[in-house]
């Protein structure tokens, strides 16, 4: 009260400044922690999209397990059906790898597995699904595409895979000629995942009974 009218104005301007420069590091300290959280969220979403991209991958071949095929297949159902799309299901496993898995051991059965597995996937195209579905079975998730198409994928990828040559580095023994069957079959409407798996599964065991290293198709007759 006993400043002047120039003092007052002077104290109250340099109190705005001094606030005004209060508010401005208030602000850079809240966009420095807008940043820093946006950061731990970026960063806790990669982790959380890793940890379920690990959950539904095979572990030895980095392929999809059957819990992604659970999913995959799913929707690709719900789009077949939907899309009135056609959708194939093939079933594939690698002949006679009991008797090569016991004769050259385990360790080159993962590899012939994961072999397989590279096979299948370059086979395919792209907005199809491989997966591991057990053992030394593989089930290829084909949407858009019937079974004359399907039947051509797999025969692609049973005659590239015969043409392999595995040796073994460490002895430079020869596993010899691999094989693989294959059981196609188309989504029907109204069929169910359980459905389309079993009549592929089928056909696999068709291909297996009439000498193996063959396609088999899921026909109108069966």
């Amino acid at each position: 009260a006993g400043l002047s009218e120039a003092e007052q104005v002077r104290v109250i301007v340099s109190l705005l400044i001094a606030e005004n420069e209060r508010m401005r590091l208030d602000s850079t300290d809240l966009v420095k922690n807008l940043e820093d959280s946006r950061k731990q969220i970026e960063t806790l979403r990669v982790s959380l999209t890793e940890a379920q991209e690990h959950v539904l991958q095979d572990p030895l071949t980095g392929v999809g397990n059957r819990r992604a095929f659970d999913m995959a297949m799913q929707k690709a159902i719900n789009e077949a059906s939907q899309e009135h799309a056609p959708l194939t299901l093939v079933i594939c496993d690698i002949d006679h790898f009991k008797r090569v898995n016991d004769a050259f051991g385990h360790q080159v059965g993962d590899e012939i597995i994961k072999m397989f597995s590279r096979v299948i996937e370059a086979g395919i195209r792209d907005g199809d699904t491989v997966v591991r579905y057990g053992g030394e079975e593989f089930a290829i998730i084909l949407p858009k595409a019937d079974q004359e198409a399907a039947k051509h994928v797999a025969e692609r990828i049973r005659r590239s895979f015969e043409n392999k040559k595995l040796t073994i580095r460490e002895t430079n023994q020869k596993v010899g000629q691999l094989t693989a069957s294959f059981g196609v079959a188309q989504f029907r409407p109204g069929d169910d995942a359980s459905a389309l798996v079993q009549r592929a599964d089928t056909k696999l065991y068709d291909a297996k009974s009439a000498g193996r290293n063959r396609v088999a198709v899921f026909g109108a007759s069966d």
